[in-house]
């Protein structure tokens, strides 16, 4: 659904559909869509989308979440936070990358995580410059 790529975290496994109101914790080991309404918590080990009729009052904690109901909690995404022109997200993020459409709705705070792959590299590549400078310094 969200990626090309076939792994079964990223095959929606799970749907909570329109009319339906679930109160308490989810933990699901795929991707899951909600049409309906989700009062507490949701954890899942795939993918999050939240239809336009989705109605969340829960923390939420995925690889990618796609808003483009309304979500009052806050939200852990590992790698992607998307919030369609229809979303609206009332609550603290963290996540790696977040995009907003136009008309897209967030309030309030985020907290960047910098993936460790990414991390490792940029390290990798201050210590090439670093030493680099130090070569220069020696001739």
């Amino acid at each position: 659904m969200f990626n090309k790529n076939n792994d079964d975290k990223n095959n929606v496994g799970t749907v909570i559909s329109q009319g339906t109101a679930i109160e308490g914790e989810i933990a699901v080991s795929e991707s899951i869509r909600i049409d309906g309404q989700l009062y507490g918590k949701l954890i899942a080990e795939g993918d999050v989308f939240i239809g336009k009729e989705g109605n969340l009052e829960a923390d939420i904690t995925g690889n990618n979440v796609v808003i483009a109901g309304t979500v009052k909690g806050n939200i852990k995404a590992e790698d992607k936070l998307e919030i369609i022109s229809t979303g609206k997200l009332s609550g603290d993020i963290s996540i790696s990358n977040l995009v907003i459409h136009d008309g897209g709705v967030f309030e309030g705070s985020s907290t960047a995580n910098l993936a460790q792959s990414n991390l490792n590299a940029t390290e990798e590549s201050y210590e090439e410059d670093t030493s680099l400078e130090d070569e220069e310094d020696e001739s």
